[in-house]
Formats: C-alpha cells, sequence, structure tokens
C-alpha cells in the first residue's frame, strides 16, 4: 500500500459515515484506511465493522478508551504505507487529497507534505495562512527559510491532518506521539519534534481537509491546561536535550514557549473569567519552572522572535520575554486583561466549539 490513513474514533456515530465515504471516494486509489475504534460507546464500532465488511481496504481494531494518541500509535503500528495520513472522524478529504499530496511527495522526495484546509462552521471558508506554496528550509535559499518561519508560527503547523508522512521517516526517529494524559497539544508536540529533525518538508497553500467546528466540542471546559501545558513544553525541552537538538532550534522553542504561555492565559479567561490575580500566578506558574527560566534567558531569545512574520506577536511575545527577565508580573497581567477583547475574537476563529 502507499498511503495509509489513520483515523481515532470515539463516539463519533454522527459524523463517521461522511468521514468513511470521504476516504473511499479518494481519486488515488492504493490507500488502506486504518480505523481505531477507541471505546466508542456510540454505534461507532457497529459502523466501522460494516464498513470493513463491505471494503477490503478498511481495517478496523476496538480497543478499551486509551485517548486519541495511543489510537494514533496504534495505528502506525499497523500501517503498511510508504506514507501515513491521519484524519479526524468528524472531518472529511477533498476527492483528490491523497493525490495531490502524494504526487508532490514522489516528485520531491519529500518526508512531509503540508496542505491547507477550509475551515467549516456556519459558512465553509479556506483558512488564511501567510505562507506560499513551496518547499521548507531554514537552512535553504531566501523563500525556503521564509516559509519555513511562517509555517511554524500558524495554527497549521501544530495540526497532523492535512499532512503526509513519510513512513520510513517517522520510523528511523521513532517518532510517536506522547501518550500522557497530563499534557495537551499532543499534535504540536509530535510535529515539532518531527520539524527538529529538519526534514524535506513542502507547504501547499491550497485547501485539501475539510475542518469541522463543532459546540459540542470540548474546547471550552476548564481543566488545569497550565500544568499540561508546562508538561509538554517540558516534554519538548527533555527531547531536545536527549536528543543534542535545543540549540539548533531554539528558533523553534522561543516563540512557541510564548505561543503556549499566550493561549493558556486566554484559554483561562475565555473559560474562567477575567481575574488579575488569576493571571499573575499562571505567569509565576510558568516561570517557577527552571526550564523556561533557561530558555526566556536564552542569549538568542530576542533573535529568534525577528523573524516571527506577524508583526503584532513579534512585539508581543518580546514583551512578554522582557516582564519575565525583570519579574514585572503585575504589569503582564493588566496587559493581557486589556488586550483579551482582541484575544477572544481570534481563539473564536481557531478553536473547535
Amino acid at each position: 500500500m502507499s498511503v495509509s490513513i489513520i483515523v481515532p474514533i470515539y463516539n463519533a456515530e454522527k459524523y463517521l459515515e461522511r468521514c468513511l465515504d470521504s476516504l473511499l471516494s479518494q481519486t488515488y486509489k492504493d490507500i488502506e484506511i486504518i480505523l481505531i475504534d477507541d471505546g466508542s460507546t456510540d454505534s461507532s464500532p457497529l459502523i466501522c465493522d460494516r464498513y470493513k465488511k463491505k471494503y477490503k481496504k478498511i481495517k478496523v481494531l476496538h480497543s478499551k478508551n486509551n485517548g486519541q494518541s495511543i489510537a494514533r500509535n496504534i495505528g502506525m503500528n499497523l500501517a503498511t504505507g510508504k506514507y501515513i495520513c491521519f484524519v479526524d472522524a468528524d472531518d472529511i478529504l477533498t476527492k483528490d487529497s491523497i493525490e495531490r499530496l502524494i504526487v508532490i511527495a514522489e516528485i520531491g522526495d519529500y518526508d512531509i507534505v503540508c496542505g491547507n484546509y477550509f475551515r467549516v462552521d456556519k459558512e465553509i471558508k479556506v483558512s488564511s495562512n501567510l505562507f506560499t506554496t513551496g518547499k521548507i528550509d531554514k537552512y535553504g535559499c531566501k523563500e525556503d527559510k521564509k516559509r519555513y518561519h511562517q509555517l511554524k508560527t500558524t495554527s497549521l503547523f501544530g495540526y497532523v491532518w492535512g499532512k503526509m508522512y513519510k513512513s520510513s521517516f517517522i520510523q528511523e526517529h521513532k517518532l510517536k506521539f506522547n501518550i500522557s494524559n497530563e499534557i495537551f497539544m499532543e499534535d504540536t508536540l509530535f510535529n515539532l519534534k518531527t520539524f527538529s529533525f529538519n526534514p524535506k518538508y513542502y507547504v501547499l497553500n491550497e485547501p485539501i481537509y475539510y475542518y469541522y467546528i463543532y459546540k459540542t466540542s470540548t474546547s471550552n471546559k476548564s481543566e488545569d491546561i497550565t500544568t499540561k501545558a508546562i508538561n509538554m513544553l517540558q516534554d519538548y525541552n527533555y527531547f531536545l536535550l536527549k536528543e543534542q537538538k535545543y540549540d539548533d532550534n531554539i528558533d523553534l522553542f522561543v516563540p512557541l514557549a510564548c505561543r503556549v504561555f499566550c493561549w493558556v492565559i486566554i484559554k483561562k479567561i475565555f473559560v474562567d473569567g477575567v481575574s488579575f490575580y488569576k493571571i499573575r500566578n499562571i505567569i509565576k506558574d510558568f516561570m517557577s519552572n527552571d526550564f523556561i527560566k533557561v530558555l526566556f534567558f536564552h542569549k538568542r531569545a530576542y533573535s529568534v522572535l525577528s523573524d516571527v512574520p506577524s508583526t503584532s506577536q513579534k512585539m508581543f511575545y518580546n514583551l512578554c520575554i522582557f516582564c519575565f527577565r525583570f519579574k514585572l508580573y503585575n504589569l503582564l497581567s493588566f496587559i493581557f486583561i486589556c488586550i483579551y477583547p482582541l484575544a477572544r475574537i481570534y481563539i473564536n476563529k481557531i478553536v473547535k466549539r
């Protein structure tokens, strides 16, 4: 098989048939579809088995509810394709999605090919991203470097769906999803680790995926995302040190940490309401970690932010690091309260609700 499509499934009966039909109708036919039923309690397991019985290219594995990361890891272990794609059970692909990605992957011998996506809420909109179509390489020519810095700061970078990964690249670097329940942004962490090995990467700024937004999502639930965010950053920090890639990827790590820090505060305000003292406590929680202090006091912390394409992000991330270094926690808390109305507009645009 040339392409293995992995679909983790948990209680997706409302959308699963639509998803599977989009995979079966692909113009590129040399695919296997691996359905990992993650302990669903609705009719999803029956739907999986019915499709498996009807279509030989579908594999199904039923397991107890272990979470999406374990389901994806199981899928990767079962995959026999030269390439791997991930699809969420409530989303769909365009009919020529796999064909468009694999043509690029094969012609250029790319390790990863990434496409853009449609965001489907009350209407269908193409995700607005700054990057242009082409090769990504932070050591390459001017345009390749520009795309690299553009992509790494977009929400698209963090998603594993909408991308095609070469199986041999994943196996060579022993890449797996973190299975801990005490982190979040597992997709982003997986892509960060992948990116850290400097893969041969191509980005296609054309939509090949439909990303659906639902009010039933768990995104609005209150949880200890501060701890989970810090754990995710700590996992990446440990990974970089273990692989001896810390300094080589400081340009990834600094804006990531700034982005995650800002995301946590805005998300907590979004869920729990505006509170000066809660915001200040989050800031203190972040800076109580030695690895974050080392990161934000790194000699290149300011300079790597100069490559962030968004002027507003660049300025705000620099401000955050400045406030961290001089312990201006009250000032930073007040600034977050002031900018929250604008941040809420942003969060509403990108979060599955």
